[in-house]
Formats: C-alpha cells, sequence, structure tokens
C-alpha cells in the first residue's frame, strides 16, 4: 500500500531545507531533488530508463557472483563467511587470495544496492575475481533488510561489519589502512554513511514532527537510537583509504513522498538524519563519484551534488559520468581495469595499471555482455560460499 502523502512532511519542508546550513540555493537543484510530485515517482525509480524490468541485471549479478566463486577457487582463493553479530544476515563473505603476503593486503568491502531492501552478499561477489588475481582480499557486506530494520539499524550493521573486519585486520592478514569501501545505489549510500558522519549521529534532534509522530515510527525510533548505540563502529581515527560511490542516494527527503518508503517508513527526521549529504564537514578519504549516461537527472544530480559538497569539504573528489551505462549495470566494472570505474578502484587498492590494462574509452563494442554464460558450479566436495549455512558464521576473530 503507497504512503498516504496527507500524513508525510510536504516535499519543500523537511528538515534539509530548514536547516541544511550548506544547502544551495541554485533552483535547478532544488527542483532535482524536491521535484513535483507528479515526476518524483519516476525521478527515483532506477528502472525508468531501462524500460520498467530490472531482473535481467539481477540475474546478470547472480550468474557473475556465481562465476566469480568458481574463478576465484580455481586461483586457490579462500572463502570464508564471518559474522559481525548474532542475525543470519549479519555476516561478510570475505575472499582471500592465495599464499602468504609479506605484507598485510589492501581489501575492497563492497555494500550491495536494492533499495535497502532487497539483494545480498551472494548477488554481489562479480569484483572478486580481478581482486584475488591482483592479490586484494574483497568483501561484501551483509545486513537487515527492511522493513525488518530500520535505515539508522541498518546504517549501525553495515558500520559494525566494518569494525569487525578493521579490529581483525591483523589476524585475518589484512592492512586496516588499505580498506576501499564501494557501493552501488544504496549501498553508495551505506558506504558513505560508514566513512563519513550524518546527522543522525549527533544527539540533536531532527525537524519536528508535523503529524503528531505515530506509534509506529516512535517505536521504531527507539529502536533504532539502540542500536546505533550499541553497535560497534571504527575506530574514531580510522579512515579507508578510499571510496568508491556508484549511481548513490545521498539526500533522502525525496522517498519519503514514494513507493519506496513503503518498506522504510521514513519521515522527515529519518531522512534528513541518515542523509550523508547532511552530514557536518570533516576529512573524507580520496572519493569517486560515478553515475551512468542512462539514469533520471535526480540520480545524476545527487552524485553531482555530493561531488561539490565533498570538494567543498577539501576533499580529493573524482566525478566520472559513465557512457553506455546504467543505473544497474554500471557497477559490474567495479574491478575491471579497462572501465574508468574499475581502473580507479584498483588503483585505490594499490594496483599500479600496466599498459595493458589502462581505461578505454566505454564504446558499446569495447563493453562486456550484460550476461555471461551461465558458470559451471562449484564441485559437490567444495562448500558454495555465496549460499547462507544453516550453521552460524564463525565470529570475526
Amino acid at each position: 500500500m503507497r504512503p498516504q502523502v496527507g500524513t508525510k512532511t510536504p516535499p519543500g519542508q523537511g528538515h534539509a531545507l530548514r536547516r541544511g546550513g550548506e544547502r544551495s540555493d541554485d533552483p535547478s537543484w532544488n527542483r532535482l531533488i524536491h521535484p513535483e510530485p507528479n515526476v518524483l515517482e519516476r525521478e527515483y525509480s532506477a528502472s525508468s530508463c531501462v524500460g520498467g524490468n530490472y531482473q535481467p541485471f539481477i540475474q546478470a549479478y547472480l550468474e557473475r557472483s556465481a562465476q566469480a566463486v568458481t574463478s576465484t577457487q580455481a586461483l586457490g582463493a579462500q572463502w570464508h563467511r564471518l559474522a559481525y553479530g548474532s542475525s543470519s544476515s549479519q555476516t561478510v563473505l570475505l575472499c582471500q587470495p592465495t599464499g602468504k603476503s609479506a605484507t598485510p593486503r589492501s581489501v575492497l568491502v563492497f555494500f550491495h544496492g536494492g533499495y535497502w531492501q532487497e539483494l545480498d552478499s551472494a548477488s554481489s561477489l562479480w569484483a572478486a575475481t580481478e581482486c584475488a588475481r591482483r592479490g586484494h582480499a574483497f568483501a561484501a557486506v551483509d545486513y537487515t533488510l527492511a522493513p525488518h530494520a530500520s535505515l539508522g539499524k541498518i546504517v549501525a550493521e553495515c558500520r559494525a561489519a566494518v569494525a569487525c573486519l578493521v579490529e581483525s585486520a591483523a589476524t585475518l592478514g589484512l592492512d586496516p589502512e588499505r580498506f576501499v569501501l564501494a557501493g552501488s545505489s544504496a549501498g553508495a549510500h551505506l558506504a558513505a554513511c560508514v566513512a563519513l558522519p550524518c546527522p543522525g549521529d549527533r544527539a540533536e534532534a531532527g525537524p519536528a514532527e508535523t503529524d503528531g509522530g505515530a506509534e509506529r515510527r516512535r517505536a521504531a525510533k527507539t529502536e533504532s537510537a539502540a542500536n546505533t548505540s550499541t553497535q560497534p563502529t571504527p575506530p574514531p581515527n580510522w579512515r579507508p583509504c578510499g571510496l568508491v560511490l556508484a549511481s548513490g542516494i545521498y539526500w533522502l527527503e525525496p522517498l519519503v513522498q514514494t513507493g519506496i518508503n513503503d518498506a522504510l517508513g521514513l519521515d522527515a527526521q529519518d531522512a534528513f538524519a541518515w542523509s550523508p549529504g547532511e552530514g557536518p564537514a570533516t576529512a573524507c578519504p580520496p572519493t569517486l563519484l560515478v553515475w551512468g549516461d542512462n539514469e533520471t537527472a535526480a540520480f545524476k544530480a545527487q552524485s553531482q551534488r555530493m561531488a561539490e559538497r565533498l570538494r567543498r569539504r577539501g576533499g580529493r573528489v573524482t566525478a566520472h559520468e559513465a557512457a553506455d551505462r546504467n543505473h544497474f549495470n554500471l557497477i559490474l566494472d567495479l574491478s575491471d581495469p579497462g572501465t574508468e570505474l574499475g581502473a580507479s578502484t584498483l588503483q585505490m587498492l594499490g594496483s599500479p595499471l600496466t599498459s595493458d590494462h589502462e581505461p578505454r574509452e566505454a564504446t558499446a563494442s569495447a563493453r562486456p555482455s550484460l550476461r555471461p554464460p551461465t558458470p559451471h558450479p562449484p564441485t559437490p566436495s567444495t562448500p558454495d560460499p555465496a549460499s547462507r549455512s544453516h550453521h552460524p558464521a564463525p565470529p570475526c576473530p
């Protein structure tokens, strides 16, 4: 059932508009982040640019992830599912390259998208192959999906997952100074929330409730506050060495009036609290923001505005529009050294690019096909790391 517009804070009257100190008065930006109601659904529907059906892309994620499991195992890499909490959804799939390294390894930590409501680590593994080939570790983070968790709880879980990896880095053979965080769509939002502060991290209250505050929302806020205060977080002085944000959403207020919010249950206060674009000015790691040329104006504006915001805070930021890419297939380039996205990610991890692996022009002929041949599954004697076992995952060492 769609949310009732009359029970929500109308667009243009939320906390971000009244109190977002860095917010621009650029009318074109304001129309895109707070468009008219009749275009709001379309602008924040990622599938509106691909004919409305995104299932072929999800199938491609699954096929390429299965292929990555097979290819990394052929390279001798080992997969481990580590628990950072007590729930079956609070786990990390870690791929460690074969052989001992003279120095701790860098690691690419990936947060999947799906509007915080879909997908999991099993559909997020395609970047592991190139990482393993180059001696980098790869980690895919699972988190509890909405509506079973509030957005504040989801952010807290993702921070706990990274804290688990950072604190266990020595045991896992990882270099805590060489973590690159990456995410797509909602996953880009989560990666940003792990690397950067949000207004919700402060004790300061958000905007006043305009509808009396429903009991469900009060309970959700109480649960969210409890979870965000008890979940472990990365050490205060820790920062990732790089941040890769693909087609993300960094201001959440526009989503309050859309069907996306059915499962999230956000109001203006929640949306402001977990908008990394509204976070306090702070140092940020080197950051790549990338989006496809075939995306809605609102998605493009979110990334462009975030790049501007981080630059104003003194960050080293690269912003790039990828040709011949949409909201869904862009992230398949994450570790492809022949693309701008993949080359930049690998360089953040510490991989020098040879002349054979220079980024190429984004042409249709140079792009990999959307759906690769169906890979052969692992042999029966090899446990499939992409499937969740009925047995609890071992905790981080």
